[in-house]
């Protein structure tokens, strides 16, 4: 289905595949869109309709099926994406919602950044996080492994605690 313009009741163009009348969703759920996630014009109006909203997704997620299969049916994935997220059977989280199909494609809040034992390891990953966490409303996680001392050749001795001497 291809996107459509249409024009809004303030006469302002909008982007859209339909209306939310087809959508199943409450006042509040409007709002919210409204306030957050559907694309809006440099005067700060809303250009984008919910369906719209989730069409873009959806065939933005449909599009990473390409890098896997070049002979993938997108139609086929953007609708199934597009019927779960008008179904509200599922959404996906707030950044995929705000960026899919536009210019920061981050779809991602949290970013996993692995911490190996050694100092060089330590040393790179602060500064991967200060180069890599300048996008809004993006976090760093760190995976830090077991640090297991050189001498050990299996898995770190139990803790103990200071006031109990070990058995």
């Amino acid at each position: 289905m291809e996107m459509t313009e249409q024009i809004g009741k303030a006469g302002e163009k909008q982007i859209g595949a339909g209306s939310s009348s087809t959508l199943n969703l409450s006042p509040n759920a409007l709002r919210v869109l409204e306030k957050r996630y559907l694309a809006k014009n440099q005067e700060g109006k809303v250009i984008e309709a919910p369906d719209a909203l989730f069409r873009r997704v959806a065939r933005n997620i449909a599009e990473a099926d390409k890098q896997y299969d070049p002979n993938a049916n997108l139609g086929a994935v953007e609708e199934e994406f597009y019927d779960l997220m008008a179904s509200l059977r599922f959404l996906p989280n707030s950044p995929t919602l705000m960026n899919a199909g536009r210019d920061l494609q981050q779809l991602s809040a949290c970013f996993v950044l692995p911490v190996e034992d050694s100092i060089w390891s330590r040393s790179s990953t602060r500064s991967n996080r200060r180069r890599s966490f300048t996008r809004p409303a993006a976090g760093p996680a760190f995976r830090f492994p077991v640090f297991v001392p050189k001498t050990t050749s299996s898995a770190p001795p139990a803790v103990s605690r200071p006031d109990r001497s070990p058995s």
